[in-house]
C-alpha cells in the first residue's frame, strides 16, 4: 500500500470518527471544545501551508482571522446574506487582503519578512478599533446565529450544527492542500522550501509562488475566523491582536 493511500485511509477513519464524537459526548461543554478545536485546527492548517510547506513566518495571521470573521459578521447583520455565503466571502476577502500585503511583505527578507506582516497586521487591528460605524469599535460587533439555508434551528442543536459545518471546512480544506501539494505548483513549493536558491535556478517563480500561497493561508483563516465569530457571537479587535 503507498504512502498516499495509507494517508487518505487515516484521515478517512479520521473523518468517520470525528463526525461520530459529538453522538458520544453529547453535554454542550464537550461539544464547544470540540467545536474550538475545529476552528484552531483549521488555522492551525493555514500556518502549516505557510511554515510547512514554503518555510515562511509570519507574525499577522490573527488579522486575517479577524478579517473573516468582521466580513461574515457584516455581511449577515448589514445586507442580511445567508451565513454560509458570507463565510465564503469572509475567507476570500482575506485572501484577497493576503495576496495585497504578501506583494509588499515578500518583498522584505527572512525575519523582516515577519515584521512587516507583523506590522500589517497591527495595522489592520487599528482599523477594526477605530472603524466605529462599521465594526463598533472596541464595544464589539455581535453575530447572529449561524443557519442553513430553509432550515429551523432550535437552540440547544446550534453547537452541533456549528461542529459538522466546521468539520466539513477542515475536511474540505485538508483535501484541497492534499491535492494542491501533488501538482506542478505544489512540487515547485516544495523544492522552494528545500532550497530556493536551487528553485530559482531552475527557472521557478518564487515571488509568484510564495504571494499564492500566502493569499491561500490567509484565505484558510479567513474561514477560521468566520466560524470563529458565529461560535462566539462576538468580535471584538483583540481577536486581531499577535
Amino acid at each position: 500500500m503507498t504512502g498516499g493511500r495509507r494517508r487518505c485511509l487515516a484521515a478517512g477513519a479520521m473523518l468517520v470518527a470525528g463526525a461520530a464524537l459529538p453522538l458520544v459526548l453529547t453535554d454542550a461543554y464537550h461539544r464547544g471544545v470540540m467545536v474550538n478545536f475545529l476552528i484552531y485546527l483549521l488555522f492551525a492548517m493555514s500556518m502549516d501551508v505557510l511554515i510547512g510547506g514554503v518555510g515562511m513566518l509570519s507574525l499577522g495571521q490573527a488579522a486575517f482571522l479577524g478579517v473573516g470573521a468582521y466580513t461574515s459578521a457584516v455581511l449577515v447583520v448589514e445586507l442580511s446574506w445567508p451565513p454560509l455565503v458570507a463565510l465564503a466571502a469572509g475567507g476570500v476577502l482575506a485572501g484577497v487582503l493576503g495576496a495585497l500585503i504578501g506583494l509588499a511583505s515578500l518583498l522584505l527578507r527572512s525575519v523582516y519578512f515577519a515584521l512587516g506582516t507583523l506590522a500589517a497586521a497591527e495595522i489592520l487591528r487599528l482599523v477594526a478599533l477605530n472603524w466605529d460605524d462599521l465594526t463598533r469599535g472596541p464595544m464589539g460587533l455581535s453575530v447572529p446565529l449561524f443557519t442553513l439555508p430553509g432550515t429551523t434551528l432550535h437552540r440547544a442543536h446550534y453547537q452541533l450544527l456549528l461542529y459538522y459545518v466546521s468539520l466539513a471546512f477542515v475536511a474540505a480544506t485538508w483535501a484541497a492542500l492534499a491535492a494542491l501539494r501533488r501538482t506542478r505548483a505544489g512540487r515547485a513549493l516544495a523544492s522552494i522550501r528545500q532550497n530556493e536558491p536551487l528553485a530559482v535556478s531552475v527557472g521557478i517563480d518564487v515571488f509568484r509562488h510564495k504571494v499564492a500561497i500566502f493569499a491561500v493561508a490567509s484565505a484558510v483563516t479567513g474561514l477560521a475566523g468566520g466560524l470563529y465569530g458565529f461560535n462566539y457571537r462576538i468580535i471584538t479587535p483583540s481577536l486581531m491582536g499577535i
